[in-house]
């Protein structure tokens, strides 16, 4: 008589064939992790017995996080030599820059030419820092901080620039010897006026007697601009400042923090030019200016005594005098 099966005997079955299977697993794992344990106990005996540990997996070093890894951004140790000895100059170079050498030269400093820097015994300011530092450093913060807008006409009512009502400083090349000077605790505008009122001669009939134009050309007396002119200054720093060579090849002789003065040739002083030397040099030693010369300057340090059209009248350096 044939036995008839129930749903009960069905899922006792089952549940046979399932703890049967599980076993099998069981022991097909146990297996496998043995023979593990005694392939890891054969290496370890293998290094032991050379002498030498394993050396473990070196990750790569990632160069730049914001590129996607791959190979030209990984590195497995610093470089220990550069390729240059210096960075190399990217200055913009355009038809309102045709006065800049072309870029790729080194940025260098007098050191690189075996010149030693000049350092005033002089610190006006009684902040630690001699004057004629603080006269190159005043003039770099002034331009890296205002960037100034070139404005000719600009005028103000303190005399010294101050910031427009659009947010944007306007000056001329003068402003960055005015705040130079300031940085090293000089007031060129008290100076200034002090000598236009003591000695107006040397603005208008010494300047006449050389050639530059009729005496009655030359109007001073306004204390919110004098400072501000070229002619004004020339005259000034030929009477107040150390008068130096205005040979560029006697390159040691131009110090950061001197102050230079250029006319045109045709037009003098009535288009002159004034600068701060600075501590940047080109290839040939000649030093680089701090300067605001024009409504298109981008750059406010550049390589400008060589190829500008003006022509180098003054050479100055300051040694303190402060209207005494």
């Amino acid at each position: 008589m044939r036995r008839r099966y129930t749903i009960k005997d069905l899922n006792k079955s089952e549940s046979r064939r399932k703890l049967k299977w599980m076993s099998l697993l069981i022991m097909a794992s146990l297996a496998l992790t043995a023979a593990c344990g005694a392939g890891v106990q054969e290496s370890g005996k293998s290094t032991e017995a050379s002498g030498n540990l394993p050396t473990a997996q070196t990750l790569p070093v990632i160069v730049n996080p914001t590129e996607p890894l791959g190979t030209e951004a990984l590195t497995t140790a610093e470089p220990t030599t550069v390729s240059e000895p210096y960075p190399t100059d990217t200055e913009y170079v355009g038809p309102a820059f045709d006065y800049t050498r072309k870029p790729g030269y080194y940025i260098k400093k007098g050191e690189d030419f075996g010149i030693e820097t000049y350092r005033s015994p002089l610190d006006k300011n009684g902040n630690g820092i001699d004057d004629q530092t603080d006269i190159l450093q005043g003039a770099k913060t002034y331009l890296d901080t205002h960037k100034p807008r070139y404005n000719a006409s600009s005028y103000f009512a303190g005399g010294y620039p101050e910031i427009g009502p659009d947010g944007i400083w306007e000056g001329v090349c003068t402003d960055v010897v005015g705040a130079a000077l300031l940085a090293a605790g000089y007031d060129l505008k008290a100076l200034v006026d002090a000598d236009v009122v003591n000695h107006p001669d040397w603005f208008t009939a010494e300047l006449a007697a050389a050639g530059y134009g009729p005496e009655s050309s030359f109007e001073i007396g306004d204390p919110k601009i004098d400072f501000r002119r070229v002619r004004v200054l020339y005259p000034f720093f030929e009477h107040r400042a150390e008068k130096l060579t205005t040979d560029l090849k006697d390159t040691a002789a131009w110090q950061p923090g001197d102050f230079v003065i250029l006319f045109h040739p045709k037009k003098g002083l009535w288009e002159g030019h004034i600068a701060v030397i600075s501590d940047r040099r080109a290839d040939d030693a000649v030093p680089y200016v701090l300067h605001h010369a024009i409504e298109e300057q981008v750059l406010y340090e550049e390589d400008y005594l060589v190829s500008t059209s003006k022509i180098i009248v003054g050479h100055y350096r300051w040694n303190g005098f402060n209207g005494e």
